[in-house]
């Protein structure tokens, strides 16, 4: 059964098939599927092939497994991970990329597109301004494709700049202009609002837990304290604010976080917790504090590269310990972590910007269906209680109100810890030390339901290319070492049997790794 806006997307592909489709659905709502909708209403008779662009690498995995959806399983077609290399279908229907990828040369998917009929999906458009690397990047595919999908979770920039391929309109209340959602000849629009989502159950209610603090720091010399986060003017409030998140505050609302996880998971085996830290220094010490309370927690940071990556890989798998349970992140815990599973989320982050915070909630706001009944799930996010993240959440608690309980907020105080040193984080201020001073959290919504057995992991066409790459690898590697001779002499055997060695297709693959199983003994 569709979600409404996979329905009007469906109904959209079954008539005139305009250039362009912008679809803006909230997160966790569900927007993977309409790549793989395109696919199967469209390929073959509309299109060839569909190149899916993400935000970041980790990602691209991801998109993958969106063809292994349970709507999905008579769904044959298939896409696999490419970043500029060639030939990137490799005999499926398609391949995901990066906006990095394109940015740095995107040659090779120019000329795919020349000789192929594709669709064009561009994820998280929100990403692409005007006169961008991204931009250009992206703008040669635009026009060439057969069809554009535009889709994003929060379809709005910092800092005022304009998405590119939007039309916007001068705004009578503002300085700055509105984007335009209304249908064209040439454009159609799907909405999909966190309201929607959270009608037909296809995301769940958050439960907010505040964290105030009191913070000591100095300006130009002169000391402050501030007994509050809502104290003071706005500069002195986001002093206090990077005070806290930089000294002992940051670790009492973590502890604080951890502590309901812990009782969470108790009835919720499946439970996960994300940590989002204010900066890459303070993710290691968030790391390194669960590591001396006794637990293990996953670091991924884009500075690691490869390592953030299995990091995640790491985070999505269900093992029934808490081995793989936590995961400390800065930035990568804002977009496209599809993890279900995460209950949890400790928000240390400075950020204050609507979009940001709301793509971050929804890394827990995602229905699982592997834990039991829609009535018995909620996303438990710990927060500062300072007046711009309040602004943010008012209305995200405005809009959810009809599925929760209507019961008032509790509120409680808790004890404060002693303030720790710190140094010099950003010009002209220095961050002296901060304790938690007051608690306030909403009522639970949930009851109590048994989890149902979880799907198995899933297999991607990456991933069994990477397999049997590896296979052979290794086979031709423990040949040339019994045999004593050059790994280089046995792959020009390899390259004069199938003709390549590089850049060869899964099946080609699979059929080198039987040949080397037979054949180098």
């Amino acid at each position: 059964m569709y979600r409404q806006h996979q329905q009007q997307l469906v109904e959209i592909l079954s008539g005139d098939i305009p250039r362009r489709i912008i679809a803006a659905v909230t997160p966790g709502g569900g927007k993977s599927q309409l790549p793989v909708l395109c696919v199967q209403h469209l390929i073959p008779r509309f299109a060839s092939r569909i190149c899916w662009v993400v935000p970041r690498r980790s990602l691209q995995h991801q998109a993958e497994e969106a063809f292994y959806n349970p709507l999905n399983i008579h769904l044959l077609s298939r896409i696999r991970t490419s970043t500029n290399d060639s030939d990137p279908c490799r005999g499926l229907a398609g391949f995901v990329t990066t906006y990095n990828a394109l940015a740095m040369s995107n040659s090779v998917v120019v000329d795919e597109f020349r000789k192929h009929r594709y669709i064009l999906v561009l994820d998280e458009s929100q990403h692409i301004a005007d006169s961008t690397s991204f931009f250009n990047g992206v703008a040669p595919l635009v026009d060439m494709a057969e069809l554009t999908l535009f889709m994003s979770g929060t379809l709005e920039r910092n800092k005022g700049r304009k998405i590119a391929f939007m039309t916007y309109t001068p705004s009578l209340i503002s300085k700055d202009d509105s984007l335009h959602l209304e249908d064209t000849a040439l454009t159609r629009v799907i909405s999909y609002t966190r309201t929607d989502a959270l009608r037909e159950k296809a995301i769940i209610p958050i439960r907010f837990t505040y964290l105030d603090a009191k913070a000591e720091f100095k300006i130009e010399a002169k000391t402050v304290k501030l007994e509050t986060l809502k104290s003071g003017t706005k500069r002195m409030r986001k002093a206090a604010l990077f005070t806290a998140l930089s000294t002992d505050y940051a670790l009492h609302l973590l502890d604080e976080c951890v502590s309901d996880w812990r009782a969470w998971k108790h009835e919720h085996p499946r439970s996960k917790l994300l940590v989002i830290a204010p900066g890459q220094r303070h993710a290691r010490k968030f790391v390194a504090h669960l590591s001396k309370i006794g637990l293990c927690a996953n670091l991924a940071i884009t500075d690691e590269g490869p390592r953030c990556d299995r990091a995640i890989r790491n985070f999505k798998r269900i093992t029934g310990s808490t081995e793989n349970d936590i995961l400390v992140t800065v930035g990568v815990g804002y977009e496209g972590l599809d993890v279900r599973s995460i209950t949890h989320i400790a928000c240390l982050t400075r950020i204050r910007s609507k979009p940001w915070i709301e793509q971050m909630l929804a890394r827990a706001t995602r229905y699982d269906p592997d834990a039991g009944a829609w009535e018995s799930q909620e996303a438990r996010c710990f927060v500062p209680d300072d007046l711009e993240m309040a602004d943010i959440l008012d209305v995200i608690k405005k809009e959810q109100a009809p599925f929760v309980s209507s019961r008032k907020n509790a509120s409680r105080s808790i004890d404060t810890c002693v303030p720790l040193e710190q140094g010099t984080l950003f010009p002209g201020l220095e961050c002296v030390g901060s304790a938690a001073a007051g608690r306030r959290a909403e009522p639970s919504r949930a009851i109590k339901s048994a989890p149902v057995a979880s799907a198995p992991a899933i297999l991607t066409p990456s991933d069994l290319e990477d397999a049997a790459r590896a296979g052979i690898e290794n086979h031709v590697r423990h040949y040339a070492s019994r045999k004593r001779i050059q790994i280089r002499d046995v792959n020009r055997i390899l390259f004069q049997r199938f003709g390549k060695r590089a850049n060869m297709r899964l099946t080609e693959l699979q059929a080198a790794m039987k040949w080397v199983q037979g054949n180098l003994k």
